[in-house]
């Protein structure tokens, strides 16, 4: 059988053991937080790079596509056609806006396919054509009108 004073003797054996082992975990624990906060700050840095190089991208986008019209204006005006990359979309709204309300102030002439009214979109003077329904016959002469 173990005495008190053996028991005890084993207890501060143990005590010491277990605050060496403590004081190891505190280092490690001190160690990994730095670990952590200098990852945390990589990930920062690594967004905003990231924020960085997306702009940069969706820049070089809008310039290639910008390019790209300039380059098909450029082969039309050679082939002797109108410079006109791309057909804008407008919405009934903003042709509407464009018209004011297609006025009769705006009207600028009828055809027997439709009325022309005069507008502005993006800054620029544009006729817009509305359609009778009636006189088209077919989408190809839809799209030739």
């Amino acid at each position: 059988e173990m005495t008190l004073l053996e028991g005890m003797a084993q207890l501060s054996v143990k005590i010491e053991e277990l605050q060496r082992r403590n004081g190891e975990l505190e280092r490690e624990n001190t160690s990994l937080s730095a670990k952590n906060s200098a990852l945390h700050q990589q990930l920062a840095e690594l967004t905003h790079i990231n924020r960085s190089l997306q702009k940069q991208n969706d820049e070089a986008k809008q310039a290639q596509k910008q390019l790209e019209e300039a380059q098909l204006a450029l082969t039309n005006i050679d082939k002797g056609m109108p410079a006109i990359p791309n057909f804008l979309q407008f919405n009934l709204a903003e042709l509407k806006e464009a018209t004011k309300g297609f006025s009769q102030e705006m009207k600028i002439g009828r055809g027997g396919y439709g009325t022309v009214y005069k507008g502005k979109l993006h800054h620029t003077t544009v006729a817009i054509k509305i359609l009778n329904p009636e006189t088209i016959h077919g989408e190809a002469q839809f799209n030739q009108e």
